[in-house]
């Protein structure tokens, strides 16, 4: 009986209207995406002449925002969604 109830519960939370936080992460994950290609199509235009080891730091941080934190805020975004609690 507490299966069943689970899966309903499961159910309704996918019937229900996507919640505020949801638009929003997803907002804030392309937002960090779009500027990281922004950064990394024009490194000379948005870090200027900064020293060698910045703009080398900086491409770095660009790329692992780029594949791994914008996707890891849509997959817990979306695990939360889901009723994970762990996300």
């Amino acid at each position: 009986m507490a299966v069943g109830r689970a899966e309903a519960v499961k159910t309704q939370m996918w019937r229900h209207p996507l919640r505020p936080w949801l638009w929003l992460s997803i907002a804030a994950a392309l937002l960090a995406a779009a500027g990281n290609v922004i950064g990394l199509a024009a490194v000379d235009r948005v870090y200027g002449d900064a020293y060698p080891s910045l703009t080398d730091q900086a491409i770095a941080q660009d790329l692992a925002s780029l594949f791994v934190v914008a996707p890891a805020i849509v997959l817990l975004a979306v695990l939360g969604l889901r009723g994970s609690l762990r996300s």
